[in-house]
């Protein structure tokens, strides 16, 4: 699950992408091993990056200053906040299993977890190295509940606002929180706008050397989200 700071985009087209992830037609059900990561290229600003779920750059989010790890909101976990498996469900959806794609720049990935991100998680624990590909299904809840889910505020965005919150915590996962971030403000916190925003961003993306490959998959991605929006909404009526 992964993105980088569009203006280093621009000056370096050659290095990028959400996650390497697909070359199959756009549509709303890609194989679950398709997509590739955007988020390996978010510039550092000093603080913890778990990223591709990442690689380099900070966690931050202006909507939850308390970043990764931080003392979780009383009665809240991976296991109890059914908002989050709801969105973590969609969102695994389409990282796959194991990928280590010659053009993905984060590299080693297992669920959307780069080795990076990984090592971060464990180093902040006393925890030694191990292969990503042998990550347990907890530190994978665990990753997307504090480093995602919580750190890009999602989880206070899904308390009135459920198909935003999916689509900012998704993109997030593939483009970086502090991207994310962009991206939710300049929709004006319409589900919609976001995803017609993020089209737009994976076709800047898609312009670089080697990654017009995995452009449908990242469409794949948009529709998919396109089509639980639609559900949720016809479940609140």
């Amino acid at each position: 699950m992964m993105v980088f700071a569009l203006d280093r985009f621009e000056r370096a087209s050659q290095q990028i992408g959400p996650r390497p992830r697909s070359s199959a037609p756009a549509t709303t059900a890609p194989p679950a091993t398709t997509l590739a990561r955007v988020d390996t290229f978010e510039p550092s600003s000093g603080l913890p990056w778990s990223g591709r779920a990442g690689s380099k750059g900070p966690f931050f989010a202006t909507r939850n200053t308390t970043g990764p790890d931080s003392p979780k909101t009383a009665g809240t976990s991976p296991e109890t906040d059914s908002n989050f498996q709801v969105a973590l469900e969609h969102t695994l959806r389409f990282e796959g299993g194991f990928s280590n794609h010659p053009n993905d720049a984060g590299g080693a990935t297992m669920q959307g977890i780069t080795q990076a991100t990984y090592d971060s998680y464990r180093g902040r624990r006393g925890l030694t190295s191990k292969y990503v590909r042998n990550i347990s299904e907890k530190e994978i809840r665990d990753i997307y509940y504090n480093d995602y889910w919580r750190a890009s505020g999602a989880d206070k965005i899904a308390q009135t606002n459920q198909p935003l919150a999916m689509v900012h915590f998704d993109t997030a996962v593939n483009m970086g929180p502090k991207r994310a971030e962009r991206l939710l403000s300049q929709s004006q916190e319409d589900p919609h706008q976001y995803l017609r925003i993020r089209e737009q961003t994976y076709r800047r993306f898609a312009r670089a050397r080697g990654q017009g490959v995995f452009l449908n998959g990242w469409l794949n991605r948009n529709n998919g989200l396109r089509e639980v929006i639609a559900q949720l909404n016809n479940g609140s009526n």
